[in-house]
């Protein structure tokens, strides 16, 4: 690669950066009368500034990862010249965001959320754009955020990873005649929490 090809997609993105100041607050939260920015005014504002600047940016990938409490989208993110000069005058960057379910949210309008997020605050940080009072997570009203969900997610998981396959089978066939559901997320948090510490105690037993 040549100086003038190492050095073109910074240049490009010095522009870029010198182009855009702020994104201003354009949505309104109806309940709570509070103005905000929106993922998608972000994405819109630092989609132009790329543009005009000669660079495109887009997800190269992205998956999901559970973790023993929680669920995160790990998002591959890449930033690129238009001119043609080749793949290799681009940055990339990883990005994890969690997924976090609530009442009203199941787990894939939480990966949705999350995938647009995360696309917005990777952008904002690639064009140093100041907070203007936060993006739309920071206003987000949390007062009635059940954890209940989080907790039976993580519950769940666990289960699964520690339950034998015969524990399993025996678990998942009695969702719907004892518990009447049909995801183990969705049985009650004392029973899950039961189920583990049953399963735990018999790990490592002779069967």
């Amino acid at each position: 690669m040549t100086k003038e090809k190492k050095a073109s997609i910074w240049v490009a993105l010095h522009k870029a950066q010198q182009s855009v100041t702020a994104v201003g607050k354009g949505s309104k939260n109806d309940y709570h009368g509070y103005s905000y920015t929106s993922a998608e005014e972000m994405l819109t504002a630092c989609r132009k500034a790329l543009h005009e600047n000669g660079l495109v940016a887009y997800r190269l990938s992205w998956k999901l990862v559970q973790l023993e409490t929680s669920t995160v989208v790990l998002s591959h993110f890449c930033v690129a010249t238009t001119d043609g000069s080749g793949e290799e005058d681009s940055l990339t960057a990883h990005v994890e965001y969690p997924a976090i379910p609530g009442n009203g949210r199941p787990l894939d309008k939480a990966v949705s959320a999350a995938l647009t997020t995360s696309f917005s605050y990777w952008l904002r940080d690639l064009l140093m754009l100041p907070r203007l009072d936060g993006v739309e997570v920071d206003n987000r009203d949390d007062t009635k955020y059940n954890h209940e969900a989080t907790e039976a997610l993580s519950l769940a998981y666990r289960i699964r990873e520690n339950a034998t396959d015969e524990q399993l089978q025996k678990i998942e066939a009695s969702l719907r005649p004892k518990y009447k559901v049909d995801s183990l997320t969705e049985v009650p948090r004392g029973t899950l929490k039961a189920m583990l510490e049953k399963i735990e105690k018999t790990k490592g037993e002779p069967s």
